[in-house]
């Protein structure tokens, strides 16, 4: 082996390399198209079970909406009317307290308003909006 003989030596291992690339890039790309059908493969099944497990929740919904039916049918009507009077009661002494409890605000708002005592204090002291005892101060005023 003489020094003539080095650049042929060095295109040699050149091209074996670069074959060698070539065949490390057709190997990559052949395990990743079979990686990609493996997932479709799952992805597939994963849809399937999905569509099962739906399947069967709404049956069992079904089931769960019958029985409500016939619960509800089996109910005296007398239960289901006391019930709405009831709730009609509540409802009214709702609107009873929440009428005095404005009242009792309002005349607090009046009385601090005509101590003269200003509208931020008056906010922060009752708790509200400076916005909403301006606006209760006005109508207090176009009275």
């Amino acid at each position: 082996m003489d020094i003539t003989s080095l650049p042929y030596l060095g295109l040699l291992w050149t091209g074996v390399g670069f074959l060698c690339i070539l065949v490390g890039f057709f190997i990559f790309a052949y395990h990743e198209n079979e990686e990609s059908d493996y997932t479709s493969i799952n992805t597939n099944s994963a849809e399937e079970l999905f569509a099962y497990f739906l399947e069967e929740e709404e049956k069992k919904n079904d089931a769960l909406r019958q029985s409500l039916k016939t619960t509800d049918k089996a109910q005296s009507p007398s239960v289901n009317q006391k019930d709405k009077d009831k709730n009609k009661e509540k409802e009214e002494m709702k609107t009873i307290k929440s009428t005095q409890d404005d009242t009792h605000i309002y005349k607090e708002i009046e009385k601090l308003y005509n101590s003269g005592v200003s509208v931020d204090e008056i906010a922060k002291k009752l708790n509200k909006g400076k916005g909403e005892i301006q606006l209760m101060i006005s109508l207090y005023s176009m009275r």
